[in-house]
């Protein structure tokens, strides 16, 4: 591959610096973890990177969103018209999504049990789109994976000429240079499969994790654990359901049978292993004079692949539940005992060893090497590098206001009151369109009953809850059009990461409240967990105060994506001139306590009109 590849004229510093730190790694087989500012153009940086180094190597980038998806098949179309301007060979593209959400059989698109019908009409032949998938020819896939191709396009295609878009997309995934796909198709127990489908190994490919500081709780929430309560009928219909491993293991899921609850609940480490103690540390008779539980793990020869998988699981389980040292939350509920595992090193570290090179970017990884120690990803393969603003520190004034706070104790209807106020002062100094950023829908519908319409020159746009990608397209496409809206949204929720605000999109922020994660038993999990990694004054921290922080800083990002972009961000809440808050933000982030927010966002477009970018 050559330079040429790159899809924009030319890169500008920051870009070059991150393109060059990506190449690096990927040539020397390392983990890149890479704090890039929004605005740098990292899609960019690190495909020309990806694919000028790629050697053979599949490319493999990874989203948390589907909404991204877009954008990396945008890009990769751009860089595909580049090669063939100069010469160079196709750059192909392929963007895949869950099964479910690309059937366009009408019989099971909307069926509960999709997975189980979909296999029963494909075994049973009676699917007519995977019919016709099968019965395309080689010419016809070879030739379509030439191009960049997003899930849309592929749905459309698939519906044009009646074949499955998704085993489509899987055939095309095969030869394309890149495959973009989510987080769960790696970080889960589908990996080995999923990887089979697109026909490589995670040894060939170059792994692209974007937005990668939402990869440890997207791995967390899937790290939940269950009894097989299958093994059950398994052992009672096997010829050696009279062996001690068979007795020991219908003991212990009669012993978890006592936690089905009617209401879900919290059950503490001193609580969990009384019923299940004994099958841990009870010796048996004298010729089998070990703990019963041992038995789960060293299965009969006998045991078919399923039932010594089960047996194995059941063991950890219950290894798992009885430990009241080990990093997991236990509860009981009515779907009987569960438990959620809180160290997601064991989930991603074999990803990382086991990967050929990789780089992890986001606007908000920092700091990197907690990044990396989380992720179980090893010192001497894993750097951590923070890339600076690309842009003029002066494009951009930050302002904290102390009037206000989202501390859940001091919530009142007058502090919501005294919030919708700040927020009017600031839209009128504001020369365009806002987005004000709420740490919950609850706060949000607080503030928003109290906004003083007749004191502001804008039209109100809010996300709600659950909204639907049509709509958000079309709160978009007001804020692009027109320049008098505020709009409402929420830290964690779609509209605050992923989606395009370039151009006349925004000319403020405001971020409202420091989002704090509440004290749940999974989050208090993690306090002990990181304390002990990192020390115990280091548990807080990265537990509650980190994520938010970093929340503040994703939503700030949603303001300037250019060098000839300008605007203001307003940091609402009395916490972010706290000392233990402020070292939290990177360098290039410098906020300035205001008094008076209205006049000082004027006087900063004032100045901007004044000295007019060239």
């Amino acid at each position: 591959m050559k330079r040429s590849l790159f899809p924009h004229d030319e890169m500008r510093p920051s870009q070059r610096e991150f393109y060059r730190a990506a190449a690096s790694a990927i040539r020397r087989n390392r983990i890149l973890l890479a704090h890039v500012p929004t605005g740098i153009g990292k899609t960019a940086a690190v495909l020309t990177a990806a694919l000028e180094n790629a050697n053979g190597r599949k490319v493999l980038f990874l989203t948390a969103r589907r909404s991204q998806h877009h954008v990396v098949t945008e890009t990769a179309r751009a860089m595909a018209a580049k090669s063939a301007k100069a010469g160079g060979a196709p750059v192909s593209c392929v963007s895949i999504i869950a099964r479910r959400a690309m059937c366009i059989n009408p019989s099971v698109s909307g069926a509960p049990d999709h997975a189980e019908r979909c296999r029963e009409l494909i075994e049973s032949g009676r699917c007519p789109y995977y019919r016709n998938f099968r019965d395309l020819g080689e010419e016809f896939l070879d030739e379509n994976a030439r191009s960049a191709m997003d899930v849309d396009d592929i749905i459309s295609a698939g519906t044009e000429m009646d074949i499955c878009p998704y085993y489509l997309s899987l055939a095309l995934a095969r030869r394309a240079d890149i495959v973009v796909a989510d987080y769960n198709q790696i970080f889960t127990d589908l990996r080995e499969q999923f990887l089979g489908k697109i026909g490589t190994e995670l040894n060939s490919l170059i792994l692209v994790v974007d937005e990668a500081h939402n990869l440890p709780d997207r791995i967390r929430q899937s790290l939940v654990m269950r009894p097989p309560w299958s093994l059950r009928a398994m052992l009672k219909s096997d010829d050696g359901a009279e062996e001690r491993s068979a007795r020991t293991a219908l003991d212990v899921l009669d012993r978890f049978a006592s936690f089905f609850y009617e209401k879900e609940e919290q059950i503490l480490p001193e609580d969990a292993g009384g019923p299940c103690r004994p099958v841990l540390f009870e010796t048996g008779t004298d010729e089998e004079a070990v703990p019963p539980a041992s038995v789960l793990a060293d299965p009969p020869d006998h045991c078919d692949e399923m039932t010594a998988g089960a047996l194995s699981l059941l063991h950890r389980f219950l290894s798992l539940w009885c430990d009241e040292e080990s990093p997991v939350v236990r509860y009981a509920g009515p779907r009987g005992p569960y438990i959620r595992e809180m160290d997601i090193r064991p989930a991603a570290a074999p990803v990382f060893s086991e990967v050929s090179a990789a780089v992890l970017m986001s606007g908000t990884l920092h700091p990197g090497r907690f990044y990396r120690d989380v992720l179980g990803i090893g010192r001497e393969r894993g750097q951590t590098k923070r890339f600076g603003w690309p842009f003029p520190v002066s494009n951009r004034r930050i302002f904290i206001v102390e009037r206000t706070t989202t501390r859940y104790v001091e919530r009142s209807e007058e502090m919501y009151r005294e919030t919708a106020e700040v927020i009017s002062e600031a839209v009128r100094g504001i020369d365009g369109n806002a987005a004000a950023f709420f740490p919950s829908y609850e706060v949000l519908s607080g503030v928003e009953r109290h906004l003083p319409a007749e004191k502001m020159d804008a039209r109100v746009l809010i996300e709600r809850r659950g909204m639907s990608g049509t709509s958000i397209k079309r709160i978009m496409a007001s804020l692009k059009r027109d320049g008098n809206n505020l709009l409402l949204a929420v830290q964690s929720g779609s509209m605050a990461e992923g989606l395009d605000y370039s151009g006349p999109a925004l000319s403020g922020v405001i971020v409202v409240g420091l989002p704090v994660p509440p004290p749940t038993p999974e989050r208090i999990a993690l306090q002990h967990l990181y304390s002990d990694m990192f020390g115990r004054s280091a548990g807080f921290r990265y537990a509650f105060l980190q994520p938010a922080v970093n929340r503040v800083l994703q939503s700030s990002g949603r303001l300037i994506r250019g060098e000839k972009e300008r605007g203001v961000i307003v940091l609402m809440d009395r916490r972010f001139s706290a000392r233990r808050i402020r070292p939290m933000f990177p360098p290039d982030f410098r906020p300035t306590v205001s008094t008076d927010i209205a006049s000082d966002c004027m006087a900063a477009f004032r100045e901007w009109e004044e000295k007019p970018l060239k």
